[in-house]
């Protein structure tokens, strides 16, 4: 993918202390987020909510890495997975990545937790280490990686075999619903044979108890002749 701000697998970034997301242009948004998912194992559904993007809470969310000057930066999963569910339950999760009006990368708060910074105007640099209570490590030297995010190819095959496990499932729940529903007709036919033989027993008992009756009264009346 290349564009004016995007070449060479390098995207044009600017730091914004003043935004709280990571914001990425829109040519990046869709397949970086595809490869996220894709990444922890898990389907992309492009829901949002007024730009904002609503989905379950996910452990397996990685951490994301960004590398600015041949220099890594990490944001946890927690610095960009934020709970807001009203019971703070981590059943719904808003992702603090967002799409860009610009054509441009803006890396906003979540970048900058974990870490001190200084943003020197006059030599027009910004540095990075890590607080001592952090769990991150300082700024890391890498190289550039020669491997373009979103392949197309694999991700689609991933979403595929994940959509066959998804009506595997519902196939299968729906014979588990089946036999549920068998197994209480059967218990209703049985329950109702029980029944259908308690009355016979106890009609049987009225019978022989009103056939004793009588006996005795015969021989009573027989007694006092």
């Amino acid at each position: 993918m290349r564009t004016k701000f995007i070449k060479n697998n390098e995207a044009y970034s600017i730091f914004d202390t003043g935004s709280g997301y990571i914001q990425i242009p829109e040519a990046l948004y869709e397949p970086y987020l595809k490869q996220l998912y894709f990444e922890a194992g898990l389907t992309f559904t492009k829901a949002s909510e007024n730009g904002r993007i609503l989905a379950s809470c996910e452990d397996k969310m990685p951490d994301l890495h960004f590398m600015f000057d041949q220099k890594w930066l990490t944001v946890k999963r927690a610095d960009y997975q934020i709970d807001v569910s009203e019971e703070q339950d981590r059943s719904i999760c808003m992702l603090l990545i967002q799409q860009s009006e610009t054509p441009f990368v803006v890396m906003g708060l979540p970048v900058y937790v974990g870490y001190y910074s200084v943003h020197d105007d006059k030599d027009g640099t910004i540095s990075f280490a890590a607080t001592k209570r952090s769990s991150k490590i300082n700024p890391s030297w890498g190289t550039v990686s020669t491997r373009d995010f979103g392949d197309e190819e694999d991700i689609a095959k991933f979403e595929k075999t994940k959509q066959e496990e998804i009506a595997k499932q519902q196939d299968e729940s729906s014979q588990s619903g089946g036999k549920q529903e068998k197994s209480t007709n059967d218990n209703e036919s049985t329950s109702a044979e029980e029944e259908s033989s308690d009355g016979m027993f106890w009609t049987l008992i009225i019978t022989i108890s009103a056939f004793v009756l009588i006996l005795v009264l015969l021989i009573i009346l027989s007694s006092g002749d």
